[in-house]
């Protein structure tokens, strides 16, 4: 009782005399970027990507990854792999985690493949019928309720996997590939 979550772009200030609140950020729904090349409009969005991916590589331990071979979690392992390499970022250690559905037609193992020969990656792929059930149950139990959209419970098994790693920082895609589609909902 009387624990408040702070609204979306608010940070709070508490001295011994005083409890502020603050907005630091407010989106414009007006401003528009316009380039003249779709060249110009590539990179900046390789920049803004480039920034994002920068900014969650800071941790005082290793940064854990989601592969799942998509466009988006693709994206993020490759820049934040071109950051460590380039120096622009250092971290004590990078991992991916995917979970892979082999002779299934949902399986992005190909992709994922691709991806880990490219950067030379540490990963950790999981198949479904090999993840410890009890983790599956458990959470299922915890949340009582059914997976949402993606199947969040499934992942919160490897969420704990990364933590049983020593993993605290999670980079994810989730939603890109809907953002670069244009597609509002998921599919």
């Amino acid at each position: 009782q009387g624990i408040l979550r702070l609204p979306p772009a608010h940070f709070l200030i508490v001295t011994s005399h005083s409890v502020r609140k603050e907005r630091y950020w407010q989106i414009d729904p007006s401003r528009q970027i316009r380039y003249r090349r779709d060249e110009e409009y590539a990179e900046h969005c390789r920049e803004v990507i480039a920034e994002a991916v920068r900014c969650r590589l800071r941790s005082h331990g290793p940064i854990a990854a989601d592969l799942s071979g998509g466009l988006d979690s693709s994206s993020v392992v490759s820049m934040a792999q071109h950051l460590i390499k380039s120096g622009d970022a250092i971290v004590s250690g990078f991992k991916t985690f995917s979970w892979v559905f082999p002779g299934q037609a949902c399986d992005e193992s190909k992709f994922i493949r691709e991806v880990i020969e490219h950067w030379n990656l540490d990963a950790h792929t999981l198949v479904p019928s090999t993840t410890p059930p009890d983790l599956y149950i458990d959470r299922v139990l915890r949340v009582l309720d059914f997976p949402g959209y993606p199947n969040s419970t499934a992942g919160n098994v490897y969420q704990e996997l990364m933590r049983q790693d020593g993993y605290r920082v999670q980079l994810t895609g989730e939603g890109g590939d809907e953002w670069f589609q244009g597609i509002n909902e998921p599919v």
